[in-house]
């Protein structure tokens, strides 16, 4: 076998991993449990790029003439690309996203050509009638499609940029661990599908229309070919991971004030009530203390000190632990009696905790602090 047949079907297979791609992405997300709005709207537009690969695999086996309507439709699915990529970015960003006439602009060039093909269809039909054979509009008039694809590119690289603003944006935003790590994830996911967007134009616009070798067409097809599976194994990853940035039906400046005011009332709680004295204090009866609902405590704990309730309350025992050990009211008491004073149930835990927080254990912490003293003296 020459060397260009062995190229030409590695580039084939290349091919078919990206053409199949979106069968497997959308089979997994269907799996997917507690599907978000966002969810729903990428399965839409997994499906319709299922469709787009299935034609594109048609295209493998069948001549262009022969599968001239298939040829249009798939320019449509293709132009649609630009309306599902701001609609699924924008229902990810804006809080509780819906229809709005704001999606319009985005389904225009697929709406024209669209519109197109049936005017195509339907003078072909009036006209030629028993003669009539489907012209396609790819065949007939590629100029025409390529005028479309000019303001998809455009709108494509406007909505990265917007999209990119935003994510900076909410980025900056103080306080807030888990809207931070979904931005991050979904900056990547935009970069991965801004790169397939420039490699594929690239490809069209530009090396495609000067290598006239064809050794050299099939090495740099192959080379952006393996770019684009990679890129698209990361872009599923990523996708199916994401989370919305939006949780609840509150702006999210008023959602991060809300945090800010439970927590202060957290702080002021631990300062002069000392709760955590309690060693059976739990989340439930801590929310009750401060009339909030036990999640809304959790995660209020959880957001701004990125720590769990027992964690959070331990740091506060282990404080008043140090507290009475430098005292000398309480030298009559035991170690395992200051740790059971600061609101430990056990010798083990306390020591433990202890341990972890300050890196010796309560004994060493006396004798680090009595030679202090001595010395001092």
């Amino acid at each position: 076998m020459e060397e260009n047949q062995l190229l030409g079907l590695m580039v084939l297979a290349l091919y078919m991993l990206v053409v199949f791609a979106p069968f497997l992405f959308l089979a997994i997300l269907l799996f997917k449990k507690n599907k978000e709005f966002h969810d729903k709207i990428l399965v839409a537009w997994l499906v319709v790029s299922v469709a787009n690969s299935f034609i594109e695999f048609i295209k493998i086996t069948e001549t262009p003439s022969s599968i001239a309507f298939l040829l249009d439709l798939n320019r449509t699915f293709l132009l649609s690309n630009l309306f599902f990529f701001y609609w699924y970015f924008r229902s990810l960003i804006q809080n509780e996203f819906k229809w709005s006439s704001k999606l319009t602009w985005t389904l225009l060039p697929s709406l024209v050509w669209g519109s197109a093909c049936i005017a195509n269809w339907s003078s072909q039909w009036f006209f030629l009638k028993n003669d009539y054979r489907y012209n396609s509009l790819v065949l007939e008039h590629e100029k025409f499609s390529e005028w479309l694809e000019a303001p998809v590119a455009l709108g494509a690289i406007f909505i990265s940029f917007w999209s990119w603003s935003k994510l900076q944006e909410m980025g900056k935003l103080p306080d807030n661990n888990v809207l931070l790590k979904q931005t991050d994830n979904l900056t990547r996911v935009l970069v991965i599908l801004a790169s397939i967007y420039f490699i594929v134009a690239s490809w069209e616009y530009g090396l495609s229309r000067v290598l006239d070798n064809k050794t050299l067409r099939l090495i740099w097809v192959a080379l952006f070919l393996v770019l684009v599976v990679g890129l698209l194994v990361a872009l599923g990853f990523f996708l199916i991971r994401q989370k919305s940035l939006f949780k609840k039906s509150r702006p999210f400046m008023q959602t991060n004030k809300i945090i800010d005011n439970v927590f202060q009332k957290v702080v002021d709680l631990m300062i002069d009530d000392k709760p955590y004295l309690n060693p059976n204090l739990t989340i439930s009866k801590l929310s009750v203390l401060l009339e909030e609902t036990p999640q809304k405590v959790s995660e209020t704990i959880k957001t701004k000190t990125n720590q769990s309730f027992y964690a959070f309350i331990n740091k506060y025992r282990v404080e008043e632990a140090k507290n009475l050990l430098n005292d000398t009211t309480y030298n009559s008491y035991s170690i395992v009696s200051i740790g059971l004073e600061s609101g430990f149930n056990s010798k083990a835990t306390f020591n433990r905790v202890f341990k972890n927080e300050t890196g010796m254990t309560p004994s060493t912490y006396v004798e680090l602090a009595k030679s202090s003293e001595d010395m001092n003296s």
